[in-house]
């Protein structure tokens, strides 16, 4: 699972993803992060559906993103 979390800053649109790899020996959340930026000049839609490749490419992987 993955959650995609949009940063406005003062000179650039950044977004964090977060993604959930079930659970350890002690029963905590496994979790991967990843703060992406997007370009300059991205429309809001492109930068949408890249951060949802970058997520979902995190999850199949299993890996750290």
């Amino acid at each position: 699972m993955a959650t995609i979390q949009r940063i406005e800053g003062k000179n650039s649109v950044s977004d964090k993803i977060t993604v959930h790899c079930g659970y350890d020996h002690e029963y905590r959340k496994i979790r991967h992060y990843k703060t992406w930026r997007v370009p300059d000049g991205w429309s809001v839609k492109r930068a949408d559906r890249e951060a949802q490749k970058i997520a979902l490419d995190g999850v199949v992987n299993k890996s750290v993103i």
